[in-house]
């Protein structure tokens, strides 16, 4: 079975020949892994591996100094500002939000004079193209984490204090966070007729103890918008990759 297979077999409920397996690593250790198994390139160490790799493509927003796959990563459209922090005594470094544009926002009049992005301005014409170059691997073609990028607007402090003490400002903002993902993902599904196999539909509500809320705030400000979300990614043929964050 090609590793697409494998992938899709198991999403169905099927049986594949074996368990499928992704790869997710920072660069750093992709180029080690690389140097050390003398792997020329990814795709030599993902077979190396038996790694059945799920390809992230993504449209391309043209203003965005970030070329990450997940719009959510890309913090200059959102007017998020970040700075390298260095760690491992200098092994890597990861980037870290040091503005939050949002935060001093004291209405729902803030929220909406803020400049959201324009999800028609990214460019995704070429996805299809670039799909048939890996038609042997599973194609991740769109991503959404709305809390996640609530957070870097807000700041993580102010966010989850909006969920209690401001929530007509957490709805103002997580509705203008879902329509930009609904109507982004909606068109590169329906560019790529079918050649996306899935779409990471994520969250990281987690601590080492908890959660970062209760069940019930998270069903009002969260759950019905990645629900309705997903339906609409599952009515394409696409599958929700969970990034193993379990919503």
């Amino acid at each position: 079975m090609t590793p697409r297979e494998r992938w899709l077999a198991t999403l169905a409920g099927k049986r594949p020949n074996r368990v499928a397996c992704d790869y997710w690593a920072t660069a750093e250790v992709t180029c080690r892994l690389m140097r050390e198994l003398g792997c020329a390139d990814e795709g030599a160490l993902w077979e190396r591996l038996g790694v059945d790799k799920c390809i992230h493509l993504a449209p391309v927003h043209p203003a965005a100094r970030e070329r990450n796959w997940d719009a959510q990563s890309l913090f200059s459209i959102w007017h998020v500002e970040t700075r390298a922090v260095s760690y491992g005594d200098g092994i890597g470094e990861y980037e870290e939000d040091a503005f939050h544009p949002l935060a001093a926002a004291e209405t729902v009049a803030d929220i909406e004079r803020f400049d959201w992005p324009d999800e028609g301005a990214f460019e995704s014409a070429g996805m299809g193209a670039a799909c048939l170059q890996w038609k042997d691997y599973p194609i991740l073609g769109a991503s959404s984490e709305p809390f996640y990028l609530y957070c870097r607007l807000r700041g993580m402090q102010q966010a989850l204090t909006d969920l209690i003490e401001k929530p007509a400002i957490a709805d103002a903002i997580l509705e203008h966070i879902f329509e930009f993902g609904y109507t982004l993902i909606r068109r590169v599904l329906k560019e790529t007729s079918g050649l996306v196999d899935l779409v990471y539909v994520a969250e990281d509500l987690g601590t080492q103890e908890s959660l970062l809320m209760s069940p019930g705030t998270f069903r009002k400000f969260l759950k019905w918008r990645m629900a309705r979300l997903i339906e609409m990614i599952h009515s394409y043929g696409a599958f929700r990759h969970p990034g193993g964050c379990e919503p």
